[in-house]
């Protein structure tokens, strides 16, 4: 995680100004942080954790 987002979560809404303005600069990083996002969204699919039916 690059220094500018450290405090901010993928998919957790809105963003620091620090990471919008990283982001904004970076399509590579952009498309990153939407896979990150993600990838969290789906670790938190029901059917991937029997034990919290």
């Amino acid at each position: 995680m690059v220094e500018e987002c450290a405090g901010d979560v993928p998919g957790g809404g809105s963003l620091s100004p620090e990471c919008r303005k990283f982001l904004d600069a970076s399509e590579r990083a952009t498309q990153q942080w939407r896979l990150e996002a993600a990838l969290l969204e789906f670790e938190r699919l029901p059917w991937l954790h029997p034990s919290r039916r």
